[in-house]
């Protein structure tokens, strides 16, 4: 069991150690292709073994993108699509994002709104140990922003 962690961090390192790798070539990310166009056959909700569902992800990514606490979101699913709101006491509106995700990659957008996907957004995975998650943000300039969450927050 142990041996089968070990082999997927090492997997997911790679993963995100060889994400933009192509800058030179003048090829971009294959998820960064107008997935503004989302079809259900075209980006296919891909699971990955862990201890959370794809709602806890979603609700950790936008907490962690927001920095906002996590106990304050609310999160419902249709078609394979997540969404994500909250209301702060001083503010009239609620706050709402969309979330999809596909592998360790999660994307998001504002409801209503753009997906966050073009060269100059962050590029959002996440990691799984236990009970615990970590959202990794990951900016044009190589800069990263990684908050943990445990499965009791």
């Amino acid at each position: 069991m142990k041996t089968i962690k070990i082999l997927k961090i090492i997997v997911l390192s790679m993963l995100l150690i060889g994400c933009g790798q192509n800058k030179e070539e003048g090829t971009s990310n294959s998820m960064q292709s107008d997935i503004g166009q989302f079809k259900q056959e075209e980006v296919q909700n891909m699971e990955i073994e862990s201890n959370f569902t794809n709602a806890e992800i979603a609700k950790y990514t936008i907490a962690s993108v927001m920095n906002q606490k996590p106990d304050i979101l609310k999160v419902n699913e249709k078609d394979g699509m997540f969404y994500v709101e909250y209301k702060l006491p001083d503010e009239p509106k609620k706050q709402e994002y969309k979330i999809r995700i596909n592998g360790n990659r999660v994307i998001w957008g504002n409801v209503p709104g753009r997906w966050r996907t073009t060269k100059k957004d962050e590029r959002i995975t996440y990691q799984v140990d236990d009970n615990k998650i970590m959202i990794i943000q990951t900016f044009k300039d190589g800069s990263n922003k990684v908050k943990e969450f445990s499965k009791l927050d």
